[in-house]
């Protein structure tokens, strides 16, 4: 489907406002005023979710709840389009994730900052990612090493090593009495 001229433009206006970065001095990630990340307001502060409900939310969609009543996540197929794009587009550059079906309650701040259009600082969500994927369950060196000093279930011998030749799947032509292909473009 191709966009028409005013369309095309009112989108392009939309994606270059939804998004502000605030200018940064001195080392990367510090703002000029802590203050005017109202993304990291938004997080510390708490917001009111009745509102992201209606920016966020299609007809009928809404938040999933723990049995508190706090917020836990929502689903992306509750989102509007627009929401689901930005979605997308956060995944995909900003706060990549493995299940995107779920969507956590930072990531929903995320969006809710975009869509209303208040300052984000970007650098620092990134810089916040690279944190929480060093922190979590990832494959480091202490897990690698933990691998190792724990046996495993099975101690293979050298008797049983011998006793699975015969089924040996690299098993060399020469042993089956026939010559060796040595040249690798005939068949």
């Amino acid at each position: 489907m191709a966009l028409s001229g005013n369309y095309r433009l009112v989108v392009s206006a939309i994606l270059l406002r939804s998004v502000a970065v605030l200018p940064l001095s001195g080392d990367l990630g510090t703002l000029k005023s802590r203050s005017a990340c109202q993304f990291a307001l938004c997080i510390e502060e708490g917001t009111d979710f009745d509102d992201v409900e209606s920016v966020l939310f299609a007809p009928g969609g809404h938040f999933q709840r723990n049995r508190n009543g706090a917020v836990v996540n929502i689903r992306r197929t509750d989102l509007t389009p627009l929401a689901k794009y930005w979605m997308k587009f956060s995944h995909a550059n900003i706060q990549p994730c493995s299940h995107v079906s779920n969507i956590t309650v930072s990531k929903e701040l995320l969006l809710y900052c975009m869509l209303r259009n208040m300052s984000i600082n970007i650098g620092q969500v990134i810089a916040n990612e690279i944190q929480s994927i060093h922190r979590g369950q990832v494959a480091a060196a202490e897990m690698i090493i933990g691998m190792y000093d724990t046996p495993p279930v099975h101690m293979w011998t050298m008797e049983e090593d011998e006793d699975d030749y015969d089924y040996d799947v690299f098993e060399d032509a020469e042993d089956n009495e026939e010559e060796e292909d040595i040249d690798d473009n005939t068949a």
